[in-house]
């Protein structure tokens, strides 16, 4: 993945849009959710690619959205919210 990121410089965009309070709080597999959601998640949000894995967005309000990203993209959230890598790690169960 961090291939990708040196071939594109400027993919250095998030894909996907943050309001003023909102967090990224957590990161998982697609395979990790109910098929209704795996349906609506099944491709990235930015580039319609297949989905790596799905971050979950928390609002000051404490609503939940959440985004489907490819390996591309979610390299790209990696590197704007590190804490998202260790929740992905095989330690983090």
């Amino acid at each position: 993945m961090k291939e990708l990121l040196e071939k594109d410089p400027g993919a250095m965009q998030l894909p996907f849009s943050l309001e003023p309070g909102d967090q990224v709080t957590q990161a998982f597999a697609l395979w990790a959710v109910s098929d209704r959601i795996a349906e609506e998640l099944g491709k990235c949000c930015a580039c319609n690619g297949p989905t790596f894995r799905i971050v979950t967005i928390t609002s000051a309000k404490k609503l939940e959205k959440r985004a489907a990203l490819c390996g591309k993209h979610f390299a790209i959230s990696l590197k704007a919210f590190p804490h998202l890598n260790s929740q992905n790690s095989p330690d983090a169960a």
